[in-house]
């Protein structure tokens, strides 16, 4: 089912997410725990430490670097942290090294280590349909989430210079691409952290492919088949009602 966001008087819309974290108070000790909803701009966290509103946090999240922000809540399932404005210019570039090193982290044929979706219609101006494959291993800050686009037009995938994927207000630069043809189709695969898939999941995705003479594609998928996905694989860590 599709992610719905939590009815509050905040801007921004809250989406549960149990995604894994690691996270420091005021530099202190390193704690591994679970979010327990997050928006564009912000993180709560289960906790029972010792926090105080206006205490700094550092997280670590979906592969990503260090994030740092501010407590600005206090509740008692935890804390709920802003994040400062050089950690949301990181979340929505992604991570700034590109390497294929994650594809052999992923063998999308060995089914007992990984499950793909089914095939999932996008709304683009080229047929196009696109495949997750999440691997089943959980380990803590891995890459485990492939997305593979197959256009009807080997020609839409040749020439791209860069590849934005966006969900809401929050765009990244996607990562580990590797294009090839197949017969009458061209096909993309990159790289999802557990965090974008999150988003993606809750907001829908928007994939804008840049050609080298500034053409752009631009293919939409809806959030539920990709919320749908990650209730099968990730069913303790699914975006789900609040």
């Amino acid at each position: 089912m599709s992610a719905k966001p939590e009815t509050n008087s905040r801007r921004s819309p809250r989406f549960n997410a149990a995604l894994e974290v690691r996270f420091s108070i005021n530099g202190g000790p390193e704690e591994v725990s679970n979010t327990l909803n997050f928006t564009t701009r912000s993180l709560a966290i289960r906790s029972e430490c010792d926090v105080a509103k206006g205490d700094s946090v550092a997280v670590r999240l979906g592969g990503l670097p260090v994030l740092s922000g501010q407590v600005v809540r206090v509740f008692p399932e935890g804390f709920a942290a802003t994040l400062d404005d050089a950690s949301l210019k990181l979340m929505a570039g992604g991570q700034k090294e590109v390497s294929l090193a994650p594809f052999g982290e992923i063998d999308i044929r060995d089914k007992s280590k990984n499950k793909s979706s089914p095939f999932i219609n996008a709304e683009s101006a080229v047929p196009t349909r696109i495949q997750i494959t999440t691997s089943l291993a959980h380990e803590i800050d891995a890459h485990r989430h492939l997305i593979t686009l197959v256009t009807a037009d080997p020609a839409a995938v040749s020439g791209i210079n860069t590849i934005w994927l966006s969900a809401s207000e929050t765009r990244w630069t996607a990562q580990a691409l590797r294009f090839h043809s197949r017969g009458n189709r061209g096909i993309v695969v990159m790289n999802l952290n557990d965090w974008q898939l999150h988003m993606a999941a809750a907001y829908g995705l928007t994939i804008s492919m840049i050609k080298d003479n500034l053409d752009e594609q631009l293919i939409e998928i809806d959030a539920q088949p990709i919320a749908e996905h990650l209730a099968q694989v990730m069913p303790e860590k699914k975006a789900s009602n609040g």
